[in-house]
């Protein structure tokens, strides 16, 4: 996984140790996996805004995220780690195509519209339309919440198995 700290210059956020959660983190970060602003976060959890900033900035630190990494890439690296659960899916029989999935995953590892977009093999001036597209199709609330979503259906993550082409070797030992 990598977030774009700048422009072409992506920044690997699971080379390094991370630091586990404290539970105040936690509890702001289940919120902020399910899409929710810092303003309904602080609401709900009995905090300033600005204590949401500073838990988020640390769950940043703490995961080895680049300061300015997006909400998407932040929320990637709290369950690529699983420091929390993903969020309940809304349309659990959503299928996605190869061209959406490629979309989810640049969401999820880059920061920067552009370096989205590149990632994503779509055009910039595309990318708002086709995220919107995205979100609407699965029920997310936001693109935050997409990644979220992403998890949930093992599309991103961990779990994530590579799809590799058959081994025609293989196949014929079998026969």
């Amino acid at each position: 996984m990598t977030a774009t700290n700048r422009p072409g210059h992506p920044m690997p956020t699971t080379a390094a140790a991370i630091t586990p959660l404290t539970d105040a983190q936690k509890r702001v970060a289940r919120h902020l996996v399910t899409g929710t602003s810092n303003k309904d976060i602080a609401r709900r959890e009995y905090l300033s805004p600005d204590s949401v900033k500073s838990h988020l900035g640390n769950v940043r630190t703490n995961l080895n995220c680049p300061a300015r990494s997006s909400r998407p890439v932040l929320v990637h690296a709290l369950l690529t780690h699983q420091q929390v659960p993903p969020p309940a899916v809304p349309c659990p029989q959503v299928s996605m195509s190869a061209d959406e999935q490629k979309l989810l995953s640049a969401i999820a590892d880059h920061s920067g519209p552009d370096d989205i977009a590149r990632a994503a093999d779509i055009a910039p001036g595309d990318l708002r339309a086709r995220t919107t597209a995205l979100i609407t199709k699965t029920g997310a609330q936001n693109s935050t919440h997409l990644v979220g979503i992403g998890h949930a259906l093992h599309l991103l993550g961990p779990a994530v198995k590579a799809v590799t082409a058959p081994n025609t070797a293989t196949e014929r030992m079998e026969r």
